[in-house]
């Protein structure tokens, strides 16, 4: 962590001078500092599913459960999984586009289901079926630091809703897991670009100089800044 922040005070990317690096942190889901939130789960693929809900003591927590899939057979057995262990998932069928991010996003826009919550976890269960067992030790680690284990819940969901961490059309405010994974300039420059060009959005991400860190695709973030993200 020491070695994260001093590469970070160091840089002059706009990006990390307005970068915030927190150690993790449970805290016990009765916590009184613990505000309403809501959960989303994109699940394409949902043979981890059940195993999730299993083990994060948040689900359990959370005001709303909302997961979005692509066939009725799978929502009904989303649905199921829920029932069985005493939770109530209310499912959406959507496209399976927009890599993991458009299906949570389409939540906040017409006919979504996002409501009035304003705290939003955003989770998928996407996976390279050629890197299985990798790819499952990964997911456990960014579900553990975003959501917590089977008693406990993440310090992330207590600091999202911190109303001292001041908030504007300017920042960001999303609360995402920290890794020592590197992804080359190259690789990301040219992926944001993309991205940009595609959505005709995020300009200052296509045009800044330096490292770019990858899309958040798990994250907590306010339902405000996901509207004004659409």
């Amino acid at each position: 962590m020491d070695d994260a922040r001093t590469t970070v005070a160091a840089s002059d990317n706009w990006v990390h001078r307005r970068l915030r690096l927190e150690e993790y942190r449970a805290i016990a889901p009765d916590d009184a500092g613990v505000a309403d939130f809501a959960i989303h789960v994109h699940a394409f693929y949902i043979d981890d599913l059940d195993n999730d809900l299993r083990d994060q003591a948040a689900f359990a927590r959370a005001s709303r459960i909302v997961v979005t899939t692509d066939t009725e057979a799978k929502a009904d057995r989303i649905r199921q999984m829920g029932a069985d262990r005493g939770l109530t998932i209310q499912t959406q069928l959507v496209p399976n586009q927009g890599r993991d991010i458009l299906p949570f996003l389409r939540l906040f826009g017409r006919d979504g289901l996002a409501g009035d919550d304003r705290i939003w976890c955003h989770l998928h269960q996407k996976k390279s079926v050629q890197t299985t067992s990798h790819g499952d030790v990964w997911r456990r680690f960014l579900h553990r630091i975003l959501l917590g284990d089977q008693d406990m819940l993440s310090w992330a969901v207590r600091r999202i809703a911190d109303p001292t961490w001041a908030w504007s059309r300017r920042s960001s405010r999303i609360s995402c897991p920290g890794t020592i994974r590197g992804v080359c300039w190259r690789a990301s420059r040219t992926a944001f670009r993309d991205r940009c060009r595609r959505t005709r959005c995020c300009s200052r991400w296509a045009t800044c100089s330096g490292p770019k860190p990858m899309s958040p695709g798990r994250c907590w973030t306010c339902s405000e800044r996901t509207t004004l993200a659409q």
